[in-house]
């Protein structure tokens, strides 16, 4: 897998478990936003992959993350999916 397409899947699930967490506080797209300093319009174009921004900031997670209540987590995996 190439680096586009590794960040292209890391975006779909980073953007699939936004939504899940959002919509699991019964969040609309407009609070988190607010929350975490961010626009609608990014909440949505993250959850719905449309076009996954390539030069999204650490700091941007990490405030969405903050905007619902939690902290971001980054680990490294080796290949075959093991944490090392």
């Amino acid at each position: 897998m190439n680096v586009t397409e590794e960040v292209g899947e890391q975006a779909a699930q980073f953007g699939m478990r936004l939504r899940e967490l959002r919509r699991s506080q019964e969040m609309s797209q407009s609070e988190l936003a607010s929350r975490a300093g961010s626009t609608q319009g990014m909440v949505s174009q993250l959850e719905s992959r449309e076009k996954p921004p390539r030069d999204m900031l650490l700091s941007t997670m990490v405030q969405l993350a903050a905007g619902l209540g939690c902290r971001l987590k980054v680990r490294f995996v080796d290949n075959v999916g093991v944490e090392t």
